[in-house]
């Protein structure tokens, strides 16, 4: 059977939570791309071993991609090497935990205005 490539782009909590969910199905070849290439392999091994305890081999593979201007060629590259079907990205500059670590004030506005400070962070790096 020929399994469509979905390539996750960024390695945080998002790809986690979609990967919990998409893995066990196994109806894709898995590609994760993070730039942080030993977390992403660790998550994979993790989304991995998680699928096995349900009696599902799960085909994951992971990538190191940064979304930064300077490393254009290298992500074009990783796109033609991996070929996928779909790219589901999950690219942040930030995690939305950070706004929990501000001062009490400061975290009741910015948790009042929901995601308009933070809808920035999640767009620029698509």
């Amino acid at each position: 059977m020929h399994r469509k490539k979905l390539l996750i782009v960024g390695g945080g909590n998002l790809c986690l939570q979609i990967l919990q969910i998409l893995a066990p199905r196994n109806q894709f070849e898995f590609h994760l791309a993070s730039r942080d290439i030993e977390k992403a392999a660790r998550m994979c091994n993790l989304i991995r071993l998680a699928a096995l305890q349900q009696n599902v081999t799960v085909e994951i593979h992971s990538h190191c991609m940064d979304l930064r201007e300077a490393c254009i060629s290298r992500n074009a590259e990783t796109l033609l090497q991996i070929r996928p079907d779909i790219i589901l990205n999950c690219a942040s500059l930030q995690s939305w935990r950070v706004i929990t670590q501000l001062p009490a004030e400061r975290f009741a506005a910015l948790d009042q205005a929901q995601l308009g400070p933070w809808l920035p962070m999640h767009l620029a790096p698509a």
